[in-house]
């Protein structure tokens, strides 16, 4: 028998969007979505990180982080944006994390039709969902 390749967990091909390095082509066209829809007093942040309480800290002390694709904040709150063609098998977990931690709904975008725009899963994907702090 010979030797076999192990399957990648994703088919994602990492894509840059001007000098911003985006995870998938996914996520580089949601980029391009949001930022064509931005009000002029709202802003789009890529990759922020949230910190997490954790009762039971992992072995090297490391803090634990949510780290959505995308943050836009604007007068009316803040609105968390996740690109997910796959969903690990933490994703749930984390987003149920920071939906407690910080009252905030995490819209998820499966992907992006031509003509139509984000198709969301997020329960208020109309507005900027979620809660304002």
């Amino acid at each position: 028998m010979g030797w076999t390749r192990k399957r990648p967990w994703s088919n994602a091909v990492p894509t840059f969007r001007g000098n911003i390095r985006f995870g998938s082509r996914l996520e580089a066209d949601v980029y391009v979505a949001l930022t064509a829809g931005l009000g002029e007093d709202e802003r789009i942040f890529v990759h922020p990180r949230f910190p997490l309480v954790s009762i039971a800290p992992s072995e090297n002390g490391a803090p634990l982080y949510f780290t959505p694709d995308f943050l836009i904040v604007g007068p009316k709150g803040w609105r968390v944006v996740e690109a997910k063609g796959r969903r690990s098998r933490d994703w749930e977990r984390g987003r149920a994390a920071f939906v407690a931690a910080y009252g905030v709904d995490v819209e998820e975008v499966r992907s992006i039709k031509p003509g139509v725009g984000i198709r969301s899963s997020a329960p208020d994907s109309s507005g900027l969902g979620g809660g304002s702090r």
